[in-house]
């Protein structure tokens, strides 16, 4: 019987249980000027996403998010890997490739807790591919992802009790969103 514990124990660690972790230290002004820190945590379940618009999983995620809001009982926290005007122009209704980019996807603008974490765009065309500065990628760096969109579930004591790395764009919106909601 104590052998089967210990296996069962060493098994847990081997496959990658991770107990509660805090969350890094961050501050950080949102798209409105509101500053946010660790102290958001307290006392609310949370929901932290790191995505970059355009990204067409971290698009449907927060379409999702969006459409059944209702089912999302935590607080948001986005932090984009985008300029503050890539996501004005997002949520504008002025054409621009990132309004185009919300309306291709059937949003709203996107205005609770909003992080622009990049302060400058570096375009290079290598490719044909446009490269952002990466000034953009501290939150990433810190937990060590480099997945769009990488979600972190935040207790009110500010530990990521779980994490989860893209988001499924086949099945329906209440399937996506029942399998990521799961505890």
């Amino acid at each position: 019987m104590r052998k089967n514990r210990i296996l069962f124990f060493t098994l847990i660690l081997f496959f990658g249980f991770k107990p509660p972790h805090q969350f890094p230290q961050f501050e950080l002004n949102t798209v409105e000027g509101k500053k946010l820190n660790n102290d958001c945590f307290k006392n609310k379940k949370s929901i932290v996403i790191l995505a970059h618009l355009g990204c067409p999983p971290a698009m449907v995620l927060l379409r999702d998010i969006q459409k059944r809001r209702d089912l999302f009982n935590y607080q948001l926290i986005f932090i984009l890997e985008n300029t503050k005007e890539q996501v004005l122009k997002f949520n504008s209704d002025i054409v621009s490739i990132w309004s185009k980019t919300r309306k291709q996807f059937e949003m709203m603008p996107i205005t609770e807790n909003v992080i622009a974490e990049c302060s400058t765009e570096k375009i290079s065309y290598r490719k044909g591919n446009i490269i952002i500065d990466s000034q953009c990628r501290k939150m990433s760096k810190k937990l060590k992802t480099k997945s769009s969109p990488s979600i972190y579930f935040v207790n009110e004591m500010g530990e990521i009790y779980r994490s989860v790395f893209g988001y499924p764009v086949e099945n329906t919106l209440e399937q996506r969103v029942k399998s990521f909601l799961k505890d």
